[in-house]
């Protein structure tokens, strides 16, 4: 059966990834260090499809390119997955904690409609109708930067 995002779990795709590559013998080249650039060169890739394009106006801006793009997302798709596979993370749980810690940082009544970073968004912001006075948003403070610096230090 084709694959669809509506069908067809994570594990999968990473189950059919980890037989291709291992047909091919490409272990020894799947490295961390070469899948988290491969990731990048794909998006670049796909990037590169949509390069003088105006906000406006047709996106990718040639025509002929729409067919490039779906290729150039799996790709991306595709060295996400290998990474994550070398690298031993479990991505689903990754994007399920991260989409958490996103939800935290970024409350409806703070940030809708805005573009700011959390860090950045007014300390001042409470909920609408509610009898509370604490901020919806905490600044950090200097130390807190530091600590969430030397956290994503760590992680590499």
């Amino acid at each position: 059966m084709p694959w669809t995002d509506a069908q067809t779990p994570l594990l999968a795709m990473q189950d059919k990834l980890r037989s291709f590559n291992a047909e091919r013998d490409w272990g020894r080249y799947h490295s961390p260090r070469n899948l988290a650039m491969a990731v990048s060169a794909e998006a670049g890739e796909l990037l590169a499809l949509y390069l003088w394009s105006a906000d406006d106006g047709p996106q990718p801006p040639v025509a002929g390119r729409g067919g490039k793009v779906e290729d150039e997302a799996a790709d991306v798709l595709i060295s996400l997955l290998n990474f994550c596979n070398a690298a031993g993370i479990d991505i689903a749980a990754a994007a399920e904690r991260k989409l958490a810690a996103n939800a935290a940082h970024y409350p409806v009544e703070a940030a809708r409609g805005r573009l700011e970073k959390y860090s950045e968004l007014p300390s001042a912001l409470v909920r609408a109708g509610s009898e509370r006075d604490e901020p919806l948003v905490e600044p950090l403070s200097a130390v807190d930067h530091e600590d969430l610096a030397g956290d994503e230090r760590r992680r590499r």
